[in-house]
């Protein structure tokens, strides 16, 4: 598979999702493209990497948020998809066995 090709899919909402995550990647590669050749390669992938740790912490606290509003306890791993957020079309997993033994979720196909 190219950079420029999805898995087949007959499900038009899943094309949709991965045109949607395709065009957010284009725009965040040229964002950071931006960044790093305004500020040079030390700086700006400093930056990008602040922005990235801080996104990742917004989306989790709110993610934290739902499932504490639904009266779930945050510390439990069954509960972690009960406040999603991310599409529930356009990313493949199936079910894998841990280094540990245990079954879980392993995503095949991430259309970021």
């Amino acid at each position: 598979m190219s950079n420029n090709q999805f898995p087949l899919s007959d499900d038009k909402g899943e094309q949709d999702v991965w045109l949607m995550a395709r065009r957010a990647a284009l725009v965040y590669y040229h964002m950071a493209k931006a960044i790093v050749d305004r500020l040079g390669e030390v700086e700006g992938r400093e930056l990008i990497r602040k922005a990235i740790w801080d996104y990742g912490v917004d989306c989790g606290q709110r993610v934290r948020e739902g499932t504490e509003a639904l009266g779930l306890s945050t510390s439990v791993a069954d509960n972690y998809g009960a406040v999603p957020d991310l599409p529930s079309k356009g990313w493949h997993s199936e079910e894998v066995t841990s280094p540990s033994g245990g079954k879980k979720r392993g995503v095949t196909f991430c259309p970021l």
